[in-house]
């Protein structure tokens, strides 16, 4: 197989497409690349000294406003040699404005337990008594980052034994939460940039390697500091600044920014709420200096709800499934369309990588808070999408409301029926479910015939009453993504072979009863990616030997398809296979001779 290109699992191993979404409720986001530090030495070395000392101060804050540090400081400490050698269990959380106490409680005990799916499966009692007890017998240093108010902490900190030497570290723009986690606790204010590491920090992005004149860099220069100056001296600010500058080489276009920031800004001198919203503009201009296509990419990123780990795989499906990204179509992927979206988005420093440092490629992003501020502002500006259950968004709305606008995104609450209840929701054309809470559909419940011009669909942990998917799901034929990740389902109907525009089917249901796919999925001829359920009933026979177009097909089961089937499949990149007992593994392997 390797032969062929293939990256090859065997019998239950990680692949991206298949674990993407599992991995993506673990908002971790701790080692992420970081090319661009400037001036936090001291503040590292300070920090280290606290973390490793051994006293009954359990909590450390980082607290200050947005884009001024806190997580890239907290990154640098958390991965420090002496931090990783004084500590016996790590973890590091997002704390998003929306959370609930067992899904934190999962995710730590995730952080400890990375392949344990039992987790998943546990209550509330269960994750207490199971976390506490793994914290009292070791060292440990827990970062909850971006922790907002006290009350989030006080729903919490029932699994933190107070244990001395081990470390809690909070990231938060609210310095009592830090206080009232532990009246002893050390608080560290990060300061903003001075104008002499602010200019370090843009010659870096933006003259990486100094091939210009001395006369245009000298004029460069100085319309760069006065530029600079409308930053605040926020890191963030710095970085998207210069991100929007680094491709423009010429006078005339550094001008052009130079003009449009002054026209809309009035100088700032240092940072405080006030003047914060010269920083936001700052922010806007980096959006508004976007080709189309981009603009695109990024208004989709407003799906996502805060904090939220994007696995890029499924962003590029979804991506390609509106429509934004086409050139697939002339022989490239939906892989290779899609990396060139996103580094271009990356190296403006509007969205966040995590980097695989074995593959030296990134698999996930996420976008920093103040970035995901413009980003929902635009998108309520252009009605690009409305959010059910959004913690802090401005244009969320009440899942009884009919939908203004093409795409929806539930992050939480069990929305679901009423959305597609609602007759005047017919124009919506992605749904995508991210809530942490079960969602449950019962037999009642309105069918997908609300919705016919749906592209994407996400059903997230829905759970179907009988576990039978409604056969109205055969009536989205403009379906192109299909997901049922973590969805309560056993049984399929047979009205998906009217799905003939899907690009990518996520059948990765939740483990349970055995699942019977019928042998529809042969009709689907434009699939890319397949994911099969692990578990499906003796039943099941699937022809798969049409899919030609697939990069990546995940739990293929050699019980429930012949193994030639992979013979056609020349564009495969990705193949996770469960072996049975009638097909040995130098059977598989002999195919690709």
């Amino acid at each position: 197989m390797q032969s062929l290109g293939i990256q090859m699992i065997i019998d239950g191993g990680t692949s991206p497409f298949i674990r993407n979404e599992q991995r993506e409720i673990r908002q971790t986001f701790s080692n992420s690349f970081e090319s661009d530090i400037v001036g936090v030495e001291e503040s590292v070395k300070e920090l280290v000294g606290k973390l490793v000392k051994n006293d009954n101060i359990q909590v450390i804050s980082i607290s200050g406003m947005g884009g001024i540090g806190k997580t890239t400081l907290a990154r640098q400490v958390f991965n420090h040699d002496k931090v990783r050698r004084r500590f016996d269990r790590f973890a590091w959380i997002c704390i998003s404005q929306q959370f609930t106490q067992k899904h934190v409680w999962q995710k730590i005990l995730q952080e400890f337990q990375p392949h344990d799916e039992v987790i998943l499966q546990m209550d509330e009692n269960t994750l207490q008594g199971k976390l506490f007890q793994l914290l009292g017998k070791k060292r440990y240093l827990v970062v909850l980052d971006d922790i907002w108010k006290e009350e989030d902490w006080d729903r919490i900190k029932a699994v933190f034994p107070h244990k001395k030497g081990s470390k809690i570290l909070l990231t938060s723009r609210n310095e009592c939460v830090g206080l009232h986690a532990d009246p002893t606790c050390f608080i560290f204010r990060p300061r903003i940039l001075t104008p002499e590491e602010g200019w370090k920090l843009w010659e870096r992005i933006v003259f990486p390697s100094r091939e210009i004149g001395l006369s245009v860099y000298k004029e460069m220069e100085d319309m760069g500091k006065e530029m600079l100056t409308y930053c605040g001296g926020l890191p963030l600010a710095v970085k998207v600044l210069g991100g929007l500058l680094a491709k423009k080489h010429t006078v005339p276009e550094w001008k052009r920014v130079y003009d449009n920031i002054r026209a809309q800004i009035v100088g700032i001198s240092g940072l405080d709420e006030d003047n914060l919203n010269s920083v936001y503009r700052v922010l806007s201009l980096s959006y508004e200096d976007l080709p189309m296509v981009l603009n695109q990419c990024f208004l989709y990123l407003a799906h996502f709800p805060e904090d939220y780990k994007i696995c890029k795989e499924t962003l590029f499906i979804y991506w390609a499934a509106e429509g934004i990204i086409t050139s697939f179509y002339d022989g490239s992927t939906i892989r290779d369309s899609g990396e060139d979206c996103l580094e271009e988005l990356v190296r403006r420093n509007m969205v966040l990588v995590e980097k695989n440092y074995l593959k030296s490629k990134f698999e996930y992003c996420q976008m920093h808070d103040m970035m995901r501020e413009v980003c929902l502002s635009k998108a309520k500006k252009e009605n690009y999408l409305q959010i059910v259950g959004g913690a802090t968004s401005t244009f969320t709305i009440n899942a009884q409301s009919p939908i203004r606008s093409r795409r929806l995104a539930v992050h939480s609450g069990n929305a679901l029926c009423h959305i597609l209840g609602h007759k005047n929701n017919r124009k919506v054309r992605s749904l995508l479910v991210f809530g942490v809470e079960e969602v449950f559909w019962t037999q009642s419940s309105s069918g997908f015939q609300s919705l016919p011009l749906l592209r994407v669909l996400n059903l997230f942990k829905v759970k179907f009453e009988g576990g039978k998917l409604p056969s109205s799901i055969g009536e989205l034929i403009h379906l192109r993504v299909l997901s049922l990740y973590m969805a309560q389902v056993s049984h399929l109907p047979s009205s998906l072979r009217n799905l003939k525009l899907l690009l990518s089917l996520n059948l990765a249901v939740v483990l349970g009863e055995p699942v019977h796919v019928p042998n529809v999925l042969k009709e689907m001829l434009e699939l890319r990616y397949l994911s099969l359920p692990q578990l499906m009933d003796d039943k099941t026979e699937l022809e798969l030997d049409c899919l030609v177009n697939l990069e990546a097909l995940c739990s293929f089961s050699t019980q429930h398809s012949s193994v030639t089937n992979l013979l056609h499949m020349t564009k495969l990149r990705t193949l996770v296979v469960n072996l049975r007992e009638s097909c040995s593994y130098e059977t598989l392997f002999g195919i690709s001779r």
